[in-house]
């Protein structure tokens, strides 16, 4: 009985099995992700045909529906990568700091993370341009908005007023987050860094200077 063969080695430096498959995925995928940014910019979210996509792309129909199932989920599985972000975000802050600390570091660390995809100014421009495509970002975006509502319920402790304010903190967070990424997006000399200072400055003057009850007595 001869001895059984050995598998030979996957060569150096080359991941072997299910590493390489995901990392071809992700290929594929980033490339439907392009060429349906391109297409949706040059001839509208709404007039662009998963065929147009999918053609550009170098892939069949049937691919593209392997990754998105539709342009709405194109779009909207960027949102599900944000969530992502902004839980990182919140997971690297202090777990003692006030709402608006938290509000602070957030908006920042969440805007430098997202102006980091090459296509970041691409969405926000297309979000800004198309009332439809802006549309299949919202529909998605509650869980974000309750995980952030979490995090700041969580900071706020056993303060009942505080806590009643949380669901306002994070609706400002993300109103603040998508405001200094339009405002990088449009002033494109000014960094992600920048912008997400200027914005932050702007909110908080008008979080001291709100009617009562004003949210500067839980900050």
């Amino acid at each position: 009985m001869s001895p059984p063969r050995r598998k030979k080695p996957a060569p150096a430096g080359r991941p072997a099995g299910r590493p390489l498959q995901e990392r071809k995925h992700q290929l594929v995928r980033e490339a439907i992700r392009n060429a349906a940014l391109d297409l949706f910019l040059e001839q509208g979210f709404g007039q662009t045909r998963i065929e147009d996509i999918a053609a550009r792309a170098g892939v069949s129909r049937r691919t593209f529906f392997r990754y998105f199932a539709s342009r709405d989920d194109l779009l909207g599985q960027g949102v599900d990568q944000f969530r992502e972000i902004v839980r990182s975000a919140l997971a690297s802050s202090p777990e003692r700091c006030t709402p608006m600390e938290l509000f602070r570091q957030t908006v920042a660390e969440v805007v430098r993370r997202s102006a980091a995809d090459p296509r970041a100014r691409d969405v926000v421009r297309l979000t800004m341009q198309s009332p439809a495509a802006r549309a299949a970002q919202h529909a998605r975006i509650m869980p974000v908005e309750e995980l952030l509502e979490e995090a700041f319920r969580a900071r706020c402790g056993r303060n009942a007023a505080a806590r009643a304010a949380a669901p306002v903190f994070a609706a400002m967070t993300l109103a603040a987050v998508g405001a200094a990424m339009r405002l990088w997006c449009l002033e494109e000399k000014i960094d992600a860094a920048e912008a997400a200072a200027r914005v932050v400055a702007a909110f908080e003057r008008l979080v001291s200077d709100s009617p009562r009850p004003r949210l500067a007595r839980f900050v």
